[in-house]
């Protein structure tokens, strides 16, 4: 019972004072009870199959040192009391004044594992599978994967060709709270340089090509390559000029997309020659007969290259009775309309032009008379 000051019919609860005069030496006082109220607080642990337990105390006071002592829940920190299960009430505590039955729920928050040690991957394509790792894990963790941040999965995704592929990770353990992260397989193109084939050779009047090439920088992986390597370049005459690769394809096994092809062109080089031969101017005679003597014609000694044709100049003329040369004034050779004389060491040979006396016969006249 709580006790109460009394005076007259009212009762409350102030301090009452009493003034004694001289005419009024005494005063009574009345003391009045009334029967206190206790209120329940009921706690609540707030999770599956937890406990719930109750505390009595009298109305308008807190529970001070009557407080119960903070729950526990594996894989949770406990955070409080609140009016709500969800926290979104009034916080409960200790010295929170209580006017009539309540629950209160505990509130929690899930404990925070070991942070995770995720490595992605970073190389050159290999024609192996690559994946990320996931590391600092303990007892209890389940780890998965996805690509997608959708299709959650307990394979660790692998990768093989050439491509950059983020992988997201989720740890869930009943102890922790979910820890998640992400990591990157980079796979990078194989470079692979390829140069065509250089060639030389000695005019002959007929291309030079090369349809080889070389892997001079690089390589493939063992069993990957090339199917065919197309080579474009032709040199007929002399000089110099480029042999370039001009496409490629690789083999079933292979994928363009794991190789960078890097082409470098070869070259095609025509050297001089030094064919042998003689152009010999025809020789010619005659008897002197008053008009020139002249032989355009010649002979060749040595043959020509493939595709090469011959234009020669013969200059010889003589009149009248003695002899005179006929000389190769000029040669000329061509391919396709393109001078290469300078491929050939030529002999020139003159021939003879002779005009012989022309014979005349003088008989003298015969005469006869009488005598």
């Amino acid at each position: 019972y709580q006790k109460y000051l009394w005076n007259g019919n009212e009762g409350n609860e102030n301090t009452l004072q009493i003034l004694l005069l001289a005419n009024k030496p005494t005063e009574t006082v009345y003391f009045g009870y009334y029967k206190i109220k206790t209120v329940t607080v009921t706690f609540n642990e707030n999770y599956p199959g937890s406990n719930v337990y109750t505390k009595n105390i009298n109305k308008g006071s807190s529970l001070g040192s009557e407080m119960p002592a903070d729950p526990q829940r594996i894989g949770y920190t406990f955070t409080g009391w609140n009016t709500e299960p969800n926290g979104t009430g009034s916080v409960f505590s200790s010295s929170t004044i209580v006017n009539q039955n309540i629950t209160v729920y505990a509130q929690w928050q899930k404990n925070i594992g070991p942070e995770l040690q995720i490595e992605g991957y970073t190389g050159e394509y290999d024609g192996l599978e690559h994946s990320i790792t996931v590391g600092n894990l303990v007892e209890g963790d389940t780890v998965y994967y996805t690509k997608d941040g959708d299709d959650w999965t307990l394979s660790n995704p692998k990768f093989k060709d050439a491509g950059e592929y983020t992988v997201y990770v989720k740890v869930v353990n009943p102890n922790y709270e979910d820890r998640t992260g992400s990591a990157t397989v980079k796979i990078t193109k194989r470079d692979i340089t390829i140069k065509a084939q250089s060639a030389t050779k000695a005019y002959d009047g007929t291309p030079l090509t090369a349809s080889g090439y070389q892997i001079v920088g690089g390589s493939f992986v063992e069993g990957e390559g090339f199917a065919s390597v197309t080579v474009e370049g032709s040199q007929t005459l002399v000089g110099t000029s480029d042999n370039t690769i001009k496409g490629y394809t690789f083999k079933d096994n292979t994928k363009a997309i794991n190789y960078n092809v890097i082409t470098q062109k070869g070259t095609l080089t025509v050297t001089k020659a030094t064919v042998e031969i003689t152009i010999t101017a025809d020789s010619a005679t005659k008897v002197y007969d008053g008009t020139p003597l002249t032989a355009n014609d010649y002979e060749m000694t040595g043959n020509l290259l493939t595709g090469d044709e011959i234009e020669v100049t013969v200059s010889g003329t003589i009149t009248d009775v003695g002899t005179a040369a006929n000389e190769i004034t000029e040669v000329k050779i061509t391919h396709e309309g393109t001078d290469v004389t300078e491929n050939y060491n030529i002999t020139k040979v003159s021939g003879t032009l002779e005009i012989t006396k022309r014979e005349v016969t003088i008989k003298a006249n015969s005469e006869t008379k009488v005598y």
